[in-house]
């Protein structure tokens, strides 16, 4: 493996970051592929588990239940950008490093500040939802400040990965992206979403047309059936894990600028 294939562990640039998760996704796909998998899982049990909660309507236990969930997943959060940060590092990627954050009272403090304020914020986006005939202004208040708040905090927690600081700390070095000269992280976000979903399309289109297939072809219809089973499934499930850890490598790439941490 030359060293130009080698992810750079610190990046510098957005081009640096986003060369950085290729070069991890190339190199460590297979390493990472059954911690995409657990990681896939938990987001659709945590979905559910919040939507379960937020229908019952605003109660303490509602609160509880989605302060549990969004400690849990920031802890699990911190736990995968500390794998990405072995892997960009050139360290051994082990499944043990997904509960990284469990082990030790400095890696979980920052979920354990974040995670109350980030149930309350579900919880007034809920409540803005069954009151649709808010001010304009409110909305806009409502929606961009939780917003702003989760990249500060996903910086914060690459950067815990990262270094091992407490919370505090992580969180003023995050607040650096919106000092002058480093404001280019806060739009990396936007662009590695806007990357995803320009790879997403291909997959999209592919399905629309075994879709189309399948409801016209009807004698080919095991075929296209096999097709989806053997191939596609496959497909989609790997490209969302490759996504994932190509923005997980991203981020943490970039959070050592933030960090000043260029080993």
């Amino acid at each position: 493996m030359t060293t130009s294939a080698l992810p750079k562990p610190t990046a510098h640039t957005i081009y640096e970051a986003f060369a950085s998760g290729i070069a991890l996704v190339r190199t460590r796909f297979w390493y990472y592929a059954s911690l995409g998998a657990a990681i896939l899982i938990g987001l659709f049990v945590e979905m559910a588990i919040n939507s379960l909660a937020m229908r019952t309507g605003f109660t303490v236990l509602t609160g509880l239940v989605i302060c549990v969930t969004q400690l849990v997943s920031g802890m699990l959060t911190i736990g995968l950008y500390r794998s990405i940060w072995d892997g960009l590092s050139g360290r051994p990627v082990q499944f043990k490093s997904l509960f990284w954050a469990f082990a030790g009272p400095i890696r979980w403090q920052l979920p354990a500040l974040i995670a109350p304020l980030s149930a309350l914020s579900m919880l007034m986006l809920s409540v803005m939802h069954g009151h649709p005939h808010q001010p304009l202004w409110v909305t806009l208040l409502i929606v961009s400040i939780p917003i702003a708040a989760s990249l500060v905090v996903n910086y914060a927690y690459a950067i815990t990965a990262r270094t091992e600081i407490g919370p505090l700390e992580s969180l003023k070095k995050a607040l650096g992206i919106f000092r002058k000269g480093s404001r280019r992280w806060l739009a990396l976000p936007f662009l590695i979403w806007l990357a995803e979903i320009g790879a997403a399309i291909p997959l999209s289109m592919l399905l629309a047309v075994l879709y189309v297939l399948k409801t016209h072809l009807h004698p080919a219809q095991i075929v296209v059936e096999f097709l989806m089973i053997a191939i596609v499934a496959p497909l989609v499930v790997g490209a969302f894990i490759a996504g994932i850890i190509w923005a997980a490598g991203v981020l943490v790439a970039a959070a050592g600028s933030l960090a000043g941490n260029a080993s």
